[in-house]
């Protein structure tokens, strides 16, 4: 008898909001804790990339494509970065000095009618072109 009880507290411990909640906090922690121990982060390496900006709509009335910004990450070694957009000779390259191991936020609003692209299945001229003296992310 005193086993049917034990049990019946037990089932119903776990119909309570607190118990239901420890419980879905360790089966959300215990994937978490997988992708952390195996799992590996990447990401592009290099001192040369090509970048299209793609046009964002209006939806819902809000403007999808504002503020617009290229982040840039440094490694162990300073970085010059330079934007520019080879097929517009009216684009003035963007240039900036970035200290190791740091990340800048290049601001591309001004811009954006020079490098958005104008929508599916239309060729335009508009990539950026983004190189560095030193390995960046």
């Amino acid at each position: 008898m005193e086993s049917k009880a034990t049990l019946l507290s037990f089932v119903q411990g776990l119909k309570t909001p607190a118990s239901s909640s420890r419980w879905r906090a360790r089966w959300l922690l215990v994937p978490l804790l997988l992708l952390f121990l195996f799992g590996e982060a990447g990401a592009q390496v290099g001192k040369t990339f090509w970048f299209a900006a793609p046009d964002l709509s209006v939806t819902s009335g809000s403007i999808l494509d504002r503020p617009i910004f290229l982040r840039v990450t440094t490694l162990k070694k300073e970085a010059t970065v330079t934007i520019s957009e080879p097929a517009n000779p009216s684009f003035t390259p963007i240039t900036q000095v970035i200290s190791a191991n740091s990340i800048y936020s290049f601001n591309l609003e001004t811009w954006l009618s020079q490098i958005e692209n104008a929508g599916a299945d239309v060729t335009t001229n508009y990539g950026l072109l983004i190189t560095s003296t030193e390995n960046i992310l």
